[in-house]
């Protein structure tokens, strides 16, 4: 008996000087820029965002058009992001509720920060405004040289390429598409190529136009673009378009001071039809007057078209951050649109915009 209990005794010391192994979580639960979910090791994870964004829009014509007063829900929407089975295997799903319509959409593989490709739906990378969320826009919307120019929706199903050097000092997109729109599969045996090429002269500018966070140095990129597609001629088909455009930017943040250039040249190549040379241009500026709450910018854009009407845009915004970010943004807006169609005097238009636009993202 004295020894079942010597052998008892010695076996709770030992048990109490044993350190017992830790108990791993079964999964990490937190909120950094988005609600997120994630397992210890890393091989899981989804993220969860979106964003509402509603607007009032008043538009005084200057022809016989009625003009508008309304209110609108502009953006309503959901994503979710992370990754399978490793963190080198990437997914997102977004959707808009207002379109409605699916948005980037896509599975990719990123083995690091400098390598990423992507097959789904995602967007086209052209220009600066079309590669930008538009939930982090200096004014209430994309300009009017993007809607002229861009990529309709932003994005396109296809195959995609990142790649960056020295530390992200050049970055390069590269991708081939449908060319047919969103959600759309290709009706013919003709690809949109695209391709995009960064140089971040000063720091990492990325693809956000306000400096939100005031930045103590400069970040300063130059950046080309370009596409060429060709898709059939709308009714009456008589043959196919070929279209092919080129842009270059320049965007600095400093010191609140947040800036923007572009150009875009486009040639379309109609087989039925004459060809057309078009040009257009952007430049825009916001400075924080109240560092991280208060923005005021301005925007110009001309559009000269071959054979139609030279276009104009000016803008002014004053911009509300509640919590010196893209979370809770307020934004007053009034533009002034022209069109000169240079045939005879008196027959011009000159349109006024007003938009107030209010963003909650999660």
């Amino acid at each position: 008996m004295m020894k079942i209990s010597k052998v008892v005794l010695g076996f709770m010391a030992m048990s109490l000087l044993t350190t017992p192994e830790p108990v791993k979580a079964a999964a990490d639960v937190g909120y950094k820029g988005g609600f997120y979910i994630k397992d210890q090791d890393g091989d899981f994870s989804l993220k969860t965002g979106g964003y509402i964004q509603g607007l009032f829009l008043t538009e005084i014509f200057d022809a016989a058009t009625p003009d508008t007063y309304t209110f609108r829900v502009r953006r309503a929407r959901l994503k979710f992001k992370g990754n399978v089975f490793s963190p080198e295997v990437i997914y997102q799903l977004e959707y808009d509720f207002v379109s409605p319509k699916l948005l980037s959409t896509f599975v990719g593989y990123k083995p690091n920060d400098d390598v990423k490709i992507t097959a789904g739906q995602f967007k086209v990378p052209f220009n600066f405004e079309g590669r930008s969320s538009s939930s982090t826009l200096q004014f209430v919307d994309r300009s009017l040289l993007h809607a002229t120019f861009g990529v309709p929706d932003e994005r396109e199903i296809g195959l995609g390429v990142y790649l960056s050097w020295l530390e992200k000092m050049i970055e390069a997109e590269l991708g081939i598409f449908n060319g047919d729109g969103l959600t759309t599969a290709n009706v013919d045996d003709k690809f949109r190529y695209a391709g995009r090429i960064i140089l971040n002269i000063m720091g990492h500018h990325g693809y956000k136009f306000s400096d939100t966070k005031h930045s103590d140095e400069p970040h300063l990129a130059f950046a080309v673009g370009g596409f060429y597609n060709e898709t059939p001629e709308a009714a009456p088909a008589t043959g196919n378009v070929e279209t092919a455009q080129l842009t270059g930017d320049v965007s600095l943040k400093y010191n609140g001071l947040g800036g923007h250039a572009a150009v875009i040249y486009r040639n379309n190549k109609p087989d039925s039809a004459a060809n057309t040379d078009d040009v257009g241009w952007l430049a825009q500026a916001g400075y924080f007057f109240i560092p991280n709450k208060f923005e005021a910018a301005l925007r110009a854009v001309n559009i000269y078209p071959e054979g139609g009407a030279d276009l104009g845009e000016y803008s002014v915004v004053l911009n509300f951050f509640a919590f010196g970010n893209h979370k809770v943004k307020l934004q007053g807006e009034y533009s002034l649109l022209t069109t000169d169609d240079g045939v005879a005097v008196g027959d011009d238009a000159l349109d006024h915009r007003g938009r107030v636009q209010l963003q909650v993202k999660l």
